[in-house]
């Protein structure tokens, strides 16, 4: 038998329900090609796991004062002037992905947000991440504001001299029901309650604050009320060549026990099963730095 018989002898017995696809109508099914597949395509845990090695990539803090800076810097060199309202400047340093699609830009930016830790200075630094943070100009899923996770304040006083009042320091943190950490710096002089250039005063050694005044002059009950926030870091400095070991007793055990008292806040607090506190003290060189850190467990 040639094997020309025996094709069409297949053929006849052939059943009658098994369709016979025509070459022409194979050509018309599309080829799976990666060259076809775009990142689009690609499922949301793909796209998670992309963004999440590039912001592995890219700095870990964002100093917001430095961003205003380079910000002007960047509108001087081109020669435009001043906007009060100009973008913010982190996106300008976002890897050029980012910029593909607003889907990509949408889903990457609250992911970036949540990962970083924003170092605010001044009101006019609260300001300027509040512009962004607010911005309409793409539809997110959900304001940036609940992405934020660490916050760090630099300059957290009460001084008159102060770049940021406490009050607006304490409703931008409050803004952020997503918050985890917080690290509030001062000096010891805030501790204290006068502020005079010598640090002895005449007639005997300087008087710090009670626990109680500290809470109620840093609105401290407000990070009791952060349902997420697990960990509050306290840093006071203290320059040794103004301030002798003598004068830093008082105000430093201030400084511990405001640490007790955001204990027992937490503990009172419905949900909450312990608090454990850790207290560093770092020295470095004439400026001492003390750290006091509670965390929730």
């Amino acid at each position: 038998m040639n094997m020309a018989s025996y094709h069409t002898s297949s053929l006849a017995h052939t059943p009658a329900s098994v369709m016979v696809i025509s070459p022409s109508r194979i050509c018309e099914i599309p080829e799976q090609t990666p060259a076809n597949i775009q990142f689009s395509d690609l499922p949301g845990e793909l796209h998670n796991k992309i963004y999440s090695h590039l912001i592995a990539l890219l700095p870990r803090t964002i100093d917001v004062a430095v961003a205003r800076a380079n910000s002007r810097i960047v509108l001087e060199k081109h020669g435009v002037p001043p906007i009060p309202h100009a973008p913010f400047p982190l996106l300008s340093g976002l890897p050029g992905m980012v910029y593909v699609s607003r889907r990509v830009y949408r889903e990457f930016v609250p992911l970036l947000v949540r990962s970083i830790s924003f170092h605010l200075f001044s009101s006019p630094d609260i300001r300027y991440l509040s512009r962004f943070l607010f911005s309409k100009s793409l539809p997110w899923t959900s304001p940036l504001f609940c992405h934020i996770r660490h916050l760090e304040f630099p300059t957290y006083t009460t001084r008159a001299d102060a770049p940021c009042l406490i009050a607006h320091y304490m409703q931008f943190a409050r803004l952020c029901i997503s918050l985890h950490s917080i690290t509030l710096s001062f000096s010891t002089l805030d501790l204290l309650k006068s502020h005079f250039p010598n640090p002895v005063i005449r007639n005997g050694p300087r008087r710090s604050k009670t626990v109680q005044e500290v809470a109620a002059a840093y609105e401290l009950a407000t990070l009791h009320l952060l349902p997420k926030l697990t960990r509050v870091s306290m840093r006071c400095y203290a320059n040794h060549l103004s301030n002798p070991p003598s004068v830093l007793d008082d105000p430093l055990q201030t400084f511990w026990d405001v640490g007790d008292w955001l204990v027992q806040g937490w503990r009172g607090v419905r949900g909450v099963r312990g608090v454990v506190p850790h207290t560093v003290g770092l020295v470095d060189g004439s400026l001492a730095a003390f750290q006091l850190v509670v965390q929730r467990g």
